[in-house]
């Protein structure tokens, strides 16, 4: 349901009333009515109070408010429970049977509006024309209870507005001709009962204003798919105004979104009309076809061109109707007309999309492709090899890599369009296989370990190398203990385990003594150059990780 606003004007020293004890009351009652209602700050001198809703919720709250305003602001307050049946017998077709008591009683009578289901009427003032109004209520509520009989009758339920009327004036009407109620069922009722209360001899006058406004109207439908809607209403809606021209009080409605035409009027017109749309929807559904071209958006402008130019000549060469729209990212070209110049059409337009192509393909781009530098020396290869045998591979494309002194990350890809999207897939595919060949870890190896790990000559670490497949090894030169070792995660893993392995076994081969010669006599220990020292890690079988640490 749509949302409405309502403002309505209550005595500003009311609105603390009405807002109850910390706005309690409001509260509660914007709970029960299942709407908004703002009330002006206590600082604003304005006595405007806005109701927001639907527009059941906001009588219904407008009249709560105006209850507590009431209670609030008379000498006498009365409320009176009168069947919801009988409301309408008390303020009349028009309300001038409320507007007479108030006026002759000097009370506010409030009563629910239609809408609110409750019975319950309060009047407010000086305390004789509250009693007095009282009095009238409880007389006509007496004298009708007293009085009515009804009568149902099964109307069905697309009708009921026909009956209801504009703002409830037929219903109305009736009231004050016959002085016969109207009951509607809810509007989210199945049942289509309409039922109709007042004196005995006036029942069937009503009954007949009831058959008469429900017929009065008729609807039916035309059977016509949407696409069709454009050609029955015909240039400028000349069709549908011939046709509403000759039957004015028929309405036809061509949403052009549903696959059906809607038409309202008087019954016999409204037949007439529905076999003239029938017979015109279906001589264009035997004549009329169409087709949709699915094509790049890239493309729309060439088709287009300047002010339509080639597709007004298409139209023009078939006299078939084109439109362009966009749909999921491409171009939607959808063909109208009869079934020879729709294909006629669609070869003309498929031709012009080929030839775009194929332009298209013949032309030079040129794209950036983000490529970290480190890649750069295994793209090249070894002398260049990589790079000629790609380069040859692609030999339309030319592939521009930043030199050794650029820092830059962005390879250059220029060439026919065709052949520069292979080799920009081509080079993606590339990185993504070296980027899965360099996984990098760090492993901490004390600095001390170093030498025996590397080998004499290197052998140790070129057999853990070999053993491992492509890896690479590096041993810091600063004074950091982490060894950083380069290459597929699993050739990684396997000599970061046998680094860490060798690594433990001399940790566990290590061992120190300590002799304490006097220190007169460390220099004779040492010898001239140190060659004393190197005599006995000969004798002993030391190798050159062994240390020697002298105290003085």
């Amino acid at each position: 349901m749509s949302s409405a606003s309502k403002q309505i004007s209550i005595p500003k020293d009311h609105h603390g009333w009405i807002l109850g004890k910390q706005g309690q009351r409001l509260k509660d009652l914007q709970q029960k009515t299942a709407t908004k209602i703002t009330v002006p700050r206590r600082q604003d001198q304005s006595d405007i109070i806005t109701i927001t809703g639907t527009k059941k919720r906001i009588e219904k709250a407008e009249h709560e408010i105006r209850v507590i305003s009431d209670a609030k602001s008379r000498k006498a307050f009365e409320r009176i429970t009168v069947p919801k049946i009988y409301h309408p017998f008390i303020y009349g077709a028009h309300h001038e049977n409320l507007n007479a008591m108030m006026a002759e009683t000097g009370a506010r009578i409030n009563i629910p509006p239609v809408l609110v289901q409750q019975d319950e009427i309060t009047i407010a003032g000086e305390k004789e024309g509250v009693l007095a109004a009282k009095q009238k209520i409880k007389s006509i509520y007496k004298d009708m209870k007293k009085r009515c009989t009804t009568v149902s009758v099964e109307v069905p339920k697309s009708q009921h507005k026909y009956v209801i009327g504009p703002r409830g004036s037929t219903i109305a009407e009736i009231l004050q001709t016959t002085g016969v109620s109207v009951e509607m069922p809810a509007s989210d009722s199945a049942t289509g009962t309409i039922t109709l209360r007042g004196p005995q001899e006036k029942l069937d006058q009503a009954l007949n204003k009831v058959y008469e406004k429900a017929n009065s109207v008729r609807t039916a439908m035309v059977e016509a798919p949407a696409w069709i809607h454009k050609y029955i209403l015909g240039r400028k809606g000349v069709n549908i105004k011939k046709i509403t021209q000759e039957m004015p009080k028929v309405n036809v409605k061509c949403t052009g979104k549903e696959d059906e035409i809607k038409i309202e009027g008087p019954p016999e017109e409204v037949e007439k009309a529905q076999n003239e749309l029938q017979l015109m929807a279906n001589d264009l559904i035997a004549k009329l076809t169409f087709t949709e071209l699915n094509v790049d958006p890239r493309f729309n402008k060439h088709i287009i061109r300047k002010n339509g130019r080639d597709v007004n000549r298409v139209k023009e060469g078939t006299g078939v109707v084109i439109s362009i729209s966009e749909n999921d990212g491409s171009n939607v070209i959808r063909i109208e007309g009869n079934l020879a110049e729709v294909l006629k059409a669609q070869t003309e337009l498929v031709e012009m999309v080929k030839k775009l192509v194929e332009n298209e393909k013949k032309k030079d781009v040129s794209i950036d492709v983000f490529i970290d530098h480190i890649y750069y020396r295994n793209i090249i290869g070894n002398k260049g090899d990589n790079i000629k045998e790609i380069r040859d591979k692609f030999n339309q494309v030319q592939i521009i890599i930043p030199g050794p002194g650029d820092k830059g990350d962005i390879v250059k890809i220029r060439g026919p369009k065709e052949d520069v999207d292979k080799c920009h897939k081509h080079l993606l595919k590339l990185v993504k296989k070296l980027n899965e060949s360099n996984h990098v870890l760090e492993v901490p190896i004390p600095r001390k370990f170093y030498g025996s790990l590397i080998g004499t000559g290197g052998n140790m670490i070129h057999s853990i190398i070999e053993d491992c497949g492509d890896v690479t090894i590096n041993f810091p030169k600063s004074k950091s203990n982490k060894v950083s070792i380069r290459g597929p995660k699993d050739d990684v893993e396997k000599a970061k385990a046998q680094l860490l392995e060798l690594s433990n076994e001399k940790q566990l081969a290590r061992f120190s003594t300590e002799v304490c010669p006097k220190v007169e006599r460390h220099k004779y220990l040492i010898g001239k150059n140190g060659v004393n020292i190197k005599k006995r890690y000969e004798r002993y079988g030391l190798t050159k990780d062994a240390e020697v640490f002298w105290k003085y």
